[in-house]
């Protein structure tokens, strides 16, 4: 197979597709995995009995949130 460039000129041009992208995706991608996280929490996991009953009687709803918000990040980034 044949080399078709150094190596450091490939990172160079995926430095500048990162700096393109708005802080603001990287944000809300983050908010979004922290709320796929949340919805993902094992129970038993839950810092108290009270914030598990809480998780457990919204569990779908902050999934279905992350969800919706993963897939409106990665339009606004595929429409930018």
């Amino acid at each position: 197979m044949r080399a078709l460039g150094v190596l450091g000129a490939n990172f160079t041009k995926a430095a500048k597709v990162v700096k393109r992208i708005s802080p603001l995706l990287f944000f809300l991608l983050g908010f979004t995995i922290a709320l796929l996280a949340v919805a993902a929490l094992p129970l038993r996991f839950a810092p108290s009995r009270h914030l598990a009953a809480g998780l457990a009687q919204s569990r779908s709803l902050i999934a279905v949130t992350g969800a919706v918000a993963f897939v409106a990040v990665a339009l606004a980034y595929a429409l930018r």
